[in-house]
């Protein structure tokens, strides 16, 4: 009899501990699901990154935006409608109004963008924005072309093509 009463315990023990091991697996998948710590992970940066702003401010800067859009739309519209009457003389000064209507409206979008970044309080995208606008406004002057470096950055070039087969 005793062995048969100790085989029960022994069976109902190692059951109990094999579903307790169960339990305990299916438990921390639960916890430790690698796909819900990325997502949550994911949420945070997120949220992180977009301070709040008033709604009300936020469609306000939507819409200045639109109406320097609608305004540029409006101002190149006039300018293409005169350029199909002009006479050959007046054609590059329209079209450099054009063009200068469509880098005025870029540079103006741009300021509003940096305004509204400053307005959630994200510095480096206000000043992003900032910079994107001043370059846009003083692009770099265009190098000529020199032919001495041309040619040493060609022979450059086929040093390297060289070396690489080798």
């Amino acid at each position: 009899m005793k062995f048969g009463s100790s085989f029960v315990t022994l069976i109902l023990v190692g059951t109990l501990g094999l579903l307790l091991c169960t339990l305990m697996a299916v438990a921390q998948t639960d916890v430790v699901n690698p796909s819900d710590v990325q997502k949550e992970q994911d949420n945070t940066r997120v949220e992180a990154s977009t301070p709040a702003i008033d709604p009300v401010a936020e469609a306000q800067f939507e819409a200045r935006i639109a109406q320097i859009q609608q305004e540029a739309q409006t101002r190149v519209s006039e300018l293409q409608t005169a350029l199909q009457t002009a006479s050959d003389a007046d054609v590059e000064a329209i079209q450099a109004q054009i063009a200068n209507v469509k880098k005025d409206s870029q540079v103006s979008i741009l300021e509003v963008r940096q305004e509204q970044y400053q307005a959630r309080g994200d510095s480096e995208m206000a000043a992003k924005f900032q910079q994107a606008a001043e370059m846009m406004r003083n692009p770099a002057p265009r190098q000529a072309p020199d032919p001495a470096v041309d040619q040493a950055r060609s022979e450059q070039d086929r040093t390297t093509q060289e070396q690489t087969k080798r």
